[in-house]
């Protein structure tokens, strides 16, 4: 799945479940997050990151610097717009772009996407034991762009910002 996706879907439930404890709430977007990457979707290639496959255990990351940039731009942006859709769909308790509730949605949505490249660079635990378990978890078939990658995601986007304005 996308940032995007990560974010206000874990927005959503968050508003659903009507938790107010930041603590609650990042461990249930994180949780989150690993359910949504369970399901077959799509996700876009990230052109600087190579990932050779030996075996699993001398898995490396190799890092393209020239294709850095425009990856790094495509994560931000996919980011802030999960991030402004969170923030102008949901009621006034979340508003607070600052409030521990906000930010434990936002920081809980992502972490996982955050630590799975960690894990490959630094081979130690919690790193190594963070990536094993994404790797276990996440879907090993992938959904093609169109029609029904972005179709998917963009119909749970929906969905999570509807119950986001209703709830």
């Amino acid at each position: 799945m996308i940032l995007t996706t990560h974010i206000v879907t874990a927005g959503a439930l968050v508003s659903a479940l009507h938790i107010a404890d930041p603590l609650l709430a990042f461990s249930i977007c994180v949780g989150s997050h690993y359910i949504l990457d369970a399901v077959p979707h799509w996700e876009y290639d990230l052109a600087s990151i190579g990932k050779r496959r030996e075996k699993a255990e001398s898995r490396t990351l190799t890092i393209n610097k020239r294709t850095m940039a425009a990856d790094l731009s495509r994560i931000a942006l996919d980011g802030i717009i999960g991030f402004a859709l969170l923030l102008f769909s949901s009621p006034l308790g979340l508003m607070n772009v600052l409030s521990p509730l906000f930010l434990s949605i936002v920081i809980g949505s992502t972490l996982p996407d955050i630590l799975q490249p960690l894990g490959l660079l630094i081979k130690k635990p919690p790193f190594s034991t963070v990536h094993d378990i994404g790797q276990a978890i996440h879907s090993k078939k992938f959904l093609p762009a169109l029609p029904w990658g972005i179709a998917t995601q963009a119909s749970l986007i929906g969905a999570s910002i509807l119950t986001l304005l209703v709830v």
